[in-house]
């Protein structure tokens, strides 16, 4: 028997609630490797601290972004600074986590969907056995597989998405500690000295785009 063949034989065994386990998981996994690939580029394109005068992060970059801001916002006052520091720091962080709750959402409610399939399956054989006795093998069968099949789907979409989910809260938490670097940096610079690594940092932008 082929691996397709016996995929079939357990989706037609699991009943309808396999459906929405499967499509749970083709959705969870789609919004985790999108959150990967995101993670990616932003590592990828991300600048050291030497670096951003002679090699600056590309315009959609979160290191961009907030320098822009931060430039753009901050007064003489310490005590302002150190709060829109927070602020900024947060904001790209929430726009970073986006969706990774959604994924928790989707891993916790599999094994509810699971479970769902095992009682419908017990109902099923329970109602067998108050019409036939226990004489119906098949129809015996047929309800404790689509319990056990539904559980067992719940739990292989459930598990990869919790493992996931830890996966990705340790990105953004070690996201979280290099935009406290990074807005500590610009902090520590003079305003105009932070103007002009800002000004130099378009200009040579500009110009990779350009020439």
């Amino acid at each position: 028997m082929s691996i397709t063949s016996e995929l079939l034989g357990q989706y037609h065994a699991g009943g309808f609630v396999l459906i929405p386990i499967i499509l749970t998981g083709l959705v969870m996994w789609w919004l985790i490797l999108s959150k990967l690939c995101t993670f990616v580029q932003f590592r990828k394109h991300e600048r050291s601290l030497e670096e951003l005068q002679t090699n600056p992060p590309p315009e959609w970059h979160w290191q961009h972004s907030l320098r822009q801001d931060f430039v753009k916002l901050r007064c003489r006052d310490d005590e302002v600074n150190h709060a829109l520091m927070s602020a900024l720091g947060n904001t790209c962080c929430e726009s970073m986590a986006k969706g990774v709750s959604t994924i928790a959402l989707l891993a916790a409610a599999a094994p509810l969907l699971g479970l769902l399939g095992t009682v419908t399956g017990m109902i099923s054989t329970f109602t067998i056995i108050a019409e036939f006795g226990t004489g119906n093998a098949r129809g015996l069968a047929e309800g404790i597989s689509q319990a056990l099949i539904t559980t067992q789907g719940g739990l292989l979409v459930a598990i990869p998405g919790y493992i996931a989910v830890n996966m990705l809260q340790r990105r953004i938490s070690s996201l979280q500690q290099r935009i406290n670097l990074f807005l500590t940096y610009l902090d520590e610079q003079p305003r105009g000295v932070a103007r002009d690594v800002q000004s130099s940092s378009e200009v040579s932008f500009r110009s990779s785009i350009h020439g």
